[in-house]
């Protein structure tokens, strides 16, 4: 960007001869920030990042956060958690994916004993506080089974980000990737929500359309060769707690 908006270094508010009470009163601030608004409303609830690290600095407990991270991958959401984190919290990371990923995930992240790669998934992490899944219940075919499975750590939250979930049928289609052809279930949230309320105790607290980027543009998939009642337009953020 090569316009400089700040100038000058001052040792009071006083001394910069400048009035904040004259800019936040003016019509270009107000007729700008009216152009905000209605903009949010016709965007409604939409991120363009994951939540998980924000919501591990809040789920912190004792000075201590684990989280456990299903088919995380290479581990590629740890190093933004253990950047952003503040210095006195010490950080847990666990990833659940297959053998390759985690033999090259290890490989990624060197001596850092803060990660911890599983190729299935591990007993005894009841300290855990967070339960991540992240683009990717869409390929689990059990997938009730699987978050049956992983609500037996008793996590306090479990959080779904860039997931195929929304206001649409339940369908099972496929995806092209690169001339392969991979499986997905496309969940209607009302069945997803309802499910994880009913059998495991977990609530919905929080939900937003997840804006990707997609070949260097923002936006998703065209879906216009499926059936109109099945199309969506974004992946969702969803947060789930107990109680």
């Amino acid at each position: 960007m090569s316009f400089q908006v700040f100038s000058g270094i001052y040792s009071s508010f006083a001394q910069t001869n400048a009035d904040s009470d004259t800019v936040f009163a003016s019509d270009r601030w107000l007729n700008k920030t009216r152009a905000h608004v209605k903009k949010a409303y016709e965007m409604g609830g939409v991120t363009e990042e994951y939540s998980l690290a924000f919501l591990a600095a809040t789920s912190q407990k004792n000075g201590k956060v684990v989280i456990v991270d299903f088919g995380g991958g290479l581990g590629d959401r740890f190093p933004m958690v253990a950047a952003t984190l503040a210095d006195h919290i010490t950080l847990e990371f666990h990833v659940i994916d297959n053998a390759a990923a985690c033999k090259v995930g290890r490989e990624c992240h060197g001596d850092d004993k803060r990660i911890i790669f599983h190729e299935s998934i591990p007993k005894n992490l009841d300290s855990a506080q967070i339960i991540h899944l992240g683009s990717v219940l869409r390929y689990i075919d059990d997938w009730q089974g699987l978050l049956g499975s992983l609500a037996s750590f008793n996590a306090p939250h479990i959080l779904f980000s860039d997931s195929l979930i929304g206001d649409v049928p339940t369908f099972i289609s496929v995806e092209n990737y690169y001339g392969e052809k991979i499986p997905f279930r496309c969940l209607n949230i009302d069945e997803l929500t309802t499910w994880l309320k009913d059998e495991l105790g977990y609530h919905l607290l929080y939900k937003s359309r997840f804006i990707q980027y997609i070949q260097g543009k923002k936006g998703f998939y065209n879906m216009d060769n499926m059936p109109e009642k099945y199309r969506l337009d974004s992946t969702m953020n969803l947060l789930f707690s107990k109680g």
